[in-house]
């Protein structure tokens, strides 16, 4: 992730809105090479988030979307991010 977009999240924040986390790399390939690779890089913009902002945030958008395999396993076995 950009360190020059950081400021955009303190401003999200300050103006009331939720931040929902995505992922830092984008890398799709190693984001979803396993589920353990997934929550790593879920994890590593979590603490992003929350040393910018002060929020812990548990709002996700899958990167690529859910709609895709590895996505929806990843989902079913691990329905914390869901509630």
């Amino acid at each position: 992730m950009e360190k020059g977009y950081n400021k955009y999240m303190k401003d999200i924040v300050n103006e009331g809105h939720a931040i929902g986390l995505h992922s830092e790399t984008h890398d799709y390939k190693k984001i979803y090479s396993s589920e353990r690779a997934y929550f790593n890089d879920l994890a590593r913009i979590s603490k992003i988030v929350k040393d910018e902002t002060g929020v812990d945030s548990k709002i996700i958008r899958f990167p690529g979307g859910s709609s895709n395999t590895v996505s929806k396993k990843i989902l079913q076995r691990n329905n914390k991010y869901s509630r």
